[in-house]
């Protein structure tokens, strides 16, 4: 997810092909017998799904997905209810662009009950195929999506039900954990979890969401399962969807106080807002680290001295991402909670809230930047990059964050930090 090189590549792609199209191939492999009527009936409600631009999914009038699966996500607020369709359209990809270059083939409709089947289907380009360098962005992804079969007509769903029917399910106070067979339940983290939210509620002042489902998966793969892929170019990490107020997690990490964040500052009285996505990711990177791994202080120490030599370096030059890493978001992800970091220290909890509620645009941004900094934006944006190399040298002192370390039984504001790492 988090390999921006390729998304950037294949933006480039899908950019030079022209949108022309008015209908979307789909073919099948030799080996998926349509003489059968169910399963050509499956096979014909997937392809028309494919081409009615699954981009913009339309909601109230889609015949081709369960509508109480649907209407669970519309109620939610997702602008979206297939799970596939947030990591295949991102950057505002259409449809018709990617589908295009990438072109559906069904490998398999298989039936897995009486009224159960399901649909993998391959993502590939001849055209790319054998080119040097789009070759080996090829082939973009393979899915898996679910259809029932409901008084003789069919549905498509979601994998995320039928994959984890299996995984073992744990419930602490408003959390229920869904962890796969494969991995060991850490009540130990679980604890954590639940003093996190309720102290870092009570800090700044959040409703505690009534119900959190955290999925816990061993790898990329069984990440990707949970989107409806059985392969997808980047690989997966954690993410959080803040509408549905569900976690899926990477490895052995019951306690990704990153993904957490998303959540519970994700409160209806702030539903209106939206905000860069330094302020998104600043805030969780702030008080949970860039993977809910490393506690940010760590990782502010290891960024500090990458950034030594880099004697041009801005703040905008990292929002607007001249200056980037290849494989992770790390430069705006910490840069981002340094600013929180400052401003945690500056004005408390109540300014971390108004930074966090800036608005949605680059002025509103920097208006509050200004109000909170007492300094012009010009300045501020070559005084933070200043602020943040001599963090490197910095190895002994009183920090006023709220973070949570961890292995660590402190929790509290005005830890005093030893060592960074």
């Amino acid at each position: 997810m988090k390999a921006r090189i390729i998304t950037s590549l294949l933006i480039i792609i899908f950019t030079i092909i022209s949108n022309g199209q008015s209908k979307i191939k789909v073919s099948l492999v030799g080996s998926v017998d349509t003489t059968n009527t169910e399963i050509n009936n499956v096979f014909n409600l997937f392809r028309d799904y494919i081409r009615s631009n699954p981009d913009s999914t339309y909601y109230y009038d889609n015949p081709y997905w369960d509508k109480t699966e649907k209407l669970e996500y519309l109620n939610a607020g997702s602008p979206y209810f297939d799970n596939a369709s947030g990591i295949i359209f991102r950057a505002d990809t259409k449809a018709n662009y990617i589908f295009s270059i990438f072109t559906p083939k069904v490998l398999s409709i298989e039936k897995l009950d009486s009224n159960l089947f399901s649909i993998k289907t391959l993502f590939y380009s001849n055209k790319y195929a054998e080119d040097p360098t789009y070759g080996k962005w090829n082939p973009y992804y393979i899915t898996k999506h679910y259809c029932v079969k409901k008084e003789g007509d069919y549905y498509l769903k979601n994998a995320i039900s039928y994959e984890t029917s299996f995984w073992n399910k744990y419930r602490y106070n408003q959390i229920e954990y869904i962890v796969h067979p494969s991995m060991l339940f850490d009540s130990i983290s679980v604890k954590k979890t639940i003093k996190f939210i309720e102290k870092t509620c009570q800090r700044y002042n959040l409703t505690i969401p009534k119900q959190i489902s955290y999925y816990v998966a061993p790898s990329s793969e069984e990440v990707g399962k949970l989107f409806n892929f059985t392969f997808n170019i980047s690989p997966f990490g954690s993410m959080a969807n803040t509408h549905l107020f569900r976690i899926i997690t990477l490895g052995e990490n019951f306690n990704n106080i990153h993904e957490i964040t998303h959540l519970i500052f994700n409160q209806a009285k702030w539903n209106d807002k939206t905000r860069p996505f330094i302020i998104n990711e600043g805030l969780a990177t702030f008080l949970g680290g860039t993977k809910g791994e490393l506690p940010f202080l760590e990782e502010l120490k290891i960024f500090s001295k990458e950034i030594k030599q880099e004697k041009d370096l801005t703040l905008n030059s990292i929002i607007q991402r001249k200056y980037s890493h290849d494989k992770d978001n790390n430069p705006i992800y910490i840069t981002g909670a340094y600013i929180f970091y400052k401003v945690y220290n500056k004005h408390g909890a109540e300014g971390v809230v108004s930074l966090f509620n800036c608005g949605k645009t680059d002025f509103e941004f920097q208006k509050m930047i200004e109000k909170l900094f007492n300094m012009s934006y010009e300045k501020f944006n070559v005084w933070i990059i200043e602020q943040l190399r001599q963090e490197s040298q910095n190895v002994r002192y009183q920090h006023n964050i709220p973070v949570q370390r961890r292995g660590s039984r402190v929790s509290h504001i005005g830890l005093y930090i030893k060592r960074y790492c």
